[in-house]
């Protein structure tokens, strides 16, 4: 075993890509990955999925960050100005559209960090993209838990949300 130069977090010694952190290993760019590469990276090798209640718990904790954040502004502009009042609606709406995506397609929500899963792309189990994050909460907000319940009758621990995003959550 050897440690990514990265994050430190210990890795296989063939490895080309850091399964923590998502880093390349390699000093050159990005290798192109094959068809047969590819299927070994998403399959079981080595890759562990968070169960239903760990992915559940990640959520409520995100849901509960965003839910101190639109307590603490409210408490911030209390005043019956149509300029607070603006602001304050402007925060918790960003707050909805932009919290989850954004941490997760650039490293992780605050629910992700404390429950240690990642969200990466399902192909080649790189960082998401800000498009797939979006779709990704998009249908999450819309079928909301029994997007989870799917997670049960899929042999990687995939939720609708995954599946329409094209994702998928794993352990670090």
């Amino acid at each position: 075993m050897k440690k990514c130069p990265y994050c430190a977090e210990e890795i296989q010694s063939e490895a080309i890509k850091c399964k923590h952190c998502g880093e390349w290993l390699l000093k050159s760019e990005k290798p192109e990955i094959s068809e047969e590469v590819r299927h070994v990276s998403t399959s079981d090798s080595g890759i562990k999925y968070p169960t239903i209640v760990r992915r559940y718990l990640a959520t409520f904790i995100d849901g509960m960050v965003i839910l101190i954040v639109m307590v603490f502004t409210s408490y911030i502009f209390s005043n019956d100005t149509n300029i607070d009042i603006l602001l304050r609606i402007s925060i918790i709406l960003s707050m909805f559209f932009i919290y989850e995506p954004l941490l997760t397609s650039k490293k992780c929500t605050v629910g992700q960090k404390i429950m240690g899963v990642r969200v990466r792309n399902f192909a080649n189990l790189e960082r998401i993209s800000l498009f797939q994050a979006y779709v990704r909460i998009i249908v999450k907000i819309f079928l909301g838990i029994i997007s989870f319940f799917s997670i049960i009758f899929s042999s990687k621990k995939r939720a609708i949300h995954d599946f329409a995003a094209g994702t998928i959550v794993i352990e670090v």
